[in-house]
């Protein structure tokens, strides 16, 4: 085949997890291409290329499932069951993690709809107490309430949609504060990390509604400080009023460090952590705020 029409040659910032279209220009000369092998690889010089598809159209959609990736793939067009030879070798780039998840690898659970039965700004509803990554909940929603969905685990990526999963309304790591526009539902995906995985790992999750929500996260946001980001030995951190609580998790969701300060400023000691991505899960005033630091 000619050259790529999309993904272009050398293409980057490829939407990692939803669907693309990949999509050609078949052969000007010659006879017709009955159909289309599509190879695909990883190495630049197209020395693992494999077999992918087959397909009679200039267009195929895939999913490159995985971020900052780099994909090598050429187009073979068929005359019956013979190959075309020297045909080009193309490559593009999947793009970062966006930080959010809207797929669902085990899809819905509940299967019924939830709708919170307290919303008193401090009464937690716990929609589900096992809940898996790469899931998600269904809550129902009143036009003007603040909410705040929860998952009992720290790390956890929790993405909000409003129109059935199609785009973003919120997401963040542990806990995502968000005020309804409108009445309806929303999809309540939590992740165990940002490439959109899945576990088996029993989760709650929980919301909270009504009440002072939206004023209590604006407050922690203010509340807290913190520095330096990337950190190579001790992370600052310096608080309006009293730190609570600093509990430290790895990416796979595992506690590795904890602290309870009781002070406005705490230093926390990070030199004998290996290198890596951490989430800092902060306690001020009985509320919560969850950071990523890099540890070099």
């Amino acid at each position: 085949a000619e050259e790529p029409i999309w993904p272009t040659n050398g293409e980057t910032g490829v939407d990692p997890f939803g669907t693309i279209t990949m999509t050609w220009t078949a052969p000007s000369t010659g006879i017709t291409p009955t159909s289309y092998n599509i190879y695909i690889g990883f190495m630049p010089d197209g020395s693992d290329l494999f077999l992918f598809d087959n397909t009679v159209d200039t267009f195929f959609e895939a999913t490159v499932g995985a971020t900052d990736s780099t994909i090598y793939w050429s187009i073979v067009p068929l005359n019956g069951t013979t190959e075309a030879t020297g045909c080009a070798l193309w490559s593009f780039t999947s793009g970062p993690a966006p930080g959010y998840c809207l797929s669902a690898d085990w899809g819905q659970y509940p299967v019924s709809t939830f709708t919170p039965s307290t919303c008193d700004g401090t009464t937690p509803n716990d929609i589900v107490t096992d809940g898996w990554g790469g899931e998600y909940s269904v809550v129902a929603v009143t036009s003007g309430v603040t909410y705040q969905f929860n998952s009992s685990i720290a790390t956890d990526v929790i993405t909000i949609s409003a129109d059935d999963g199609a785009t973003v309304a919120a997401y963040g790591v542990g806990s995502v504060t968000w005020t309804a526009t409108t009445t309806g539902t929303v999809n309540f995906y939590t992740h165990p990390n940002d490439q959109c995985g899945s576990d088996t790992v029993s989760r709650t999750r929980s919301v909270l509604c009504g009440g002072d929500l939206s004023v209590e996260d604006y407050a922690i946001s203010n509340m807290l400080t913190y520095y330096p980001n990337p950190v190579m030995n001790t992370l600052t951190l310096n608080g309006v009023k009293t730190i609570q609580d600093v509990a430290v998790y790895n990416m796979l969701g595992q506690e590795v460090l904890r602290t309870k300060p009781n002070t406005v400023q705490a230093e926390i000691e990070m030199s004998h952590l290996q290198a890596g991505t951490y989430f800092v899960k902060v306690t001020v005033e009985n509320s919560n705020k969850t950071i990523k630091v890099v540890k070099k």
